[in-house]
């Protein structure tokens, strides 16, 4: 290892916080298929918040609620987590020290 490849690697660590950060404050919004339900998820995974069309609730069971409740959350989280690891996948492909994204592709996932 030289001073570039150290220096390389200070760079990488810099961006990879600051995409950190950024993702952090991103939020991802998701439908159940029938749009019954919106969910929220944050960077880390959190839900943030959940949205139940009232109109589109009429007639249907308590459990057709929690499997849309459920289907919006999970593909949130998927989503959030896809945008993560094209948003890594950025710092990774500009600078690919020591072949790290491949690792980083398969950290993200």
């Amino acid at each position: 290892m030289n001073f570039k490849d150290v220096g390389q690697l200070m760079k990488a660590q810099s961006e990879l916080k600051k995409i950190q950060k950024r993702l952090k404050k991103n939020e991802i919004t998701a439908s159940s298929r029938d749009e019954m339900v919106k969910a929220t998820v944050n960077g880390d995974y959190e839900l943030v918040s959940i949205a139940i069309d009232e109109e589109k609730c009429k007639g249907s069971s308590i459990k057709t609620l929690e499997r849309n409740i459920i289907e919006a959350v999970n593909k949130a989280i998927a989503d959030a987590k896809e945008f993560s690891s094209q948003e890594m996948m950025k710092i990774s492909g500009e600078m690919d020290i020591f072949g790290m994204a491949n690792e980083l592709k398969k950290f993200m996932k």
